[in-house]
């Protein structure tokens, strides 16, 4: 897939309809970053949770088969993690 598709399709996937589906993206990740700070007993940030969904992706693409979506969806938490709005 070509860099332009990647962050096209992930820019169609965080600025899109999801929220409709979802769920407000900050409220989502804000529910995660309290539920695993409880878990872990450690302060974790909504940022720590996108960064840390970022890293998981990128731990996929050294294991299994090819997947796009893997880049997809890193490159749309990368994207929401840096959203200062």
């Amino acid at each position: 897939m070509k860099p332009d598709k990647i962050l096209l399709e992930a820019a169609k996937l965080v600025s899109g309809d999801r929220a409709a589906t979802h769920g407000d993206f900050r409220q989502t990740y804000a529910l995660v970053a309290r539920l695993w700070s409880a878990w872990l007993g450690v302060d974790v940030s909504t940022e720590d949770v996108l960064q840390m969904l970022s890293l998981m992706k990128k731990a996929r693409t050294q294991h299994g088969s090819e997947n796009p979506d893997d880049y997809v969806d890193d490159a749309g938490y990368v994207g929401l993690a840096g959203a200062k709005d």
